[in-house]
């Protein structure tokens, strides 16, 4: 299909506009994680080492990618400190470089190496240790339906009583 030059600049413009409005909520809603003191669960579990931190915020957002500034941003890790780190990622072939725009190279998590599968897979079945725990946590303090029953029939024998 042959579109027009000007109708690929509309949509490409467009693009960039969806994605620059999903980028502006992703570091809104960081902000509002950061604020809670909610953590995930892999950062929760191994620290806030930077490293830790940047492989979790890549994960979260695998569909798109970053450049290093916006990462150090959304991470909230100094440059020294990105740059101290990122280079291991890159070797470990956790990170990868996806496309270039102009000077900047953009990376994003690569999910096909199977360090990044694995600490996919560690981050999912944590989540659901934590959620089996919070169940059961949840299970022990609500009440038994059997123990609402007898209290119930309890109060409405001690009012029978009262009546009499």
């Amino acid at each position: 299909m042959f579109l027009p030059s000007w109708s690929i600049k509309v949509y490409l413009n467009i693009l960039s506009k969806v994605r620059f409005k999903y980028l502006a909520a992703i570091s809104e809603r960081r902000k509002i994680i950061m604020e809670a003191g909610d953590k995930s669960v892999l950062v929760e579990c191994f620290g806030e080492h930077p490293v830790v931190r940047i492989v979790d915020f890549l994960i979260e957002n695998k569909l798109f990618d970053f450049s290093k500034k916006q990462i150090m941003e959304e991470v909230g890790i100094s440059k020294a400190t990105l740059f101290k780190y990122f280079p291991r990622l890159e070797e470990a072939g956790i990170v990868k470089a996806s496309r270039k725009f102009g000077k900047t190279k953009l990376y994003r998590i690569n999910m096909e190496s199977p360090v990044v599968r694995r600490i996919i897979d560690l981050g999912l079945a944590l989540a659901d240790e934590a959620s089996r725990k919070t169940v059961e946590k949840e299970l022990r303090a609500t009440p038994r339906k059997e123990d609402t029953g007898r209290e119930i029939k309890n109060k409405r024998f001690k009012s029978f009583r009262k009546e009499l």
